[in-house]
């Protein structure tokens, strides 16, 4: 879905990826999916679990890196 895609294009970008995880796992679907897609995440890229931040805090705080930006629905 879309968020293999966008990791797909962050991973074939060649950048030092930072990963912003902002689901939360308020059921059991959600807290399958979220460990799926933690497992498919290279080891080298950062991630942070932010559950109610803003993608472009990161821009700030992380000038010329790729950002993978994740969001809890509707992305």
């Amino acid at each position: 879905g879309k968020s293999r895609f966008a990791e797909e294009i962050a991973h074939r970008s060649g950048k030092k990826v930072i990963y912003i995880a902002t689901a939360q796992a308020d059921d059991l679907e959600m807290k399958v999916r979220i460990r799926k897609h933690k497992e498919r995440r290279p080891k080298n890229w950062i991630t942070i679990e932010q559950f109610c931040g803003d993608e472009f805090v990161y821009k700030k705080e992380f000038p010329g890196k790729e950002e993978l930006a994740k969001a809890k629905k509707g992305l």
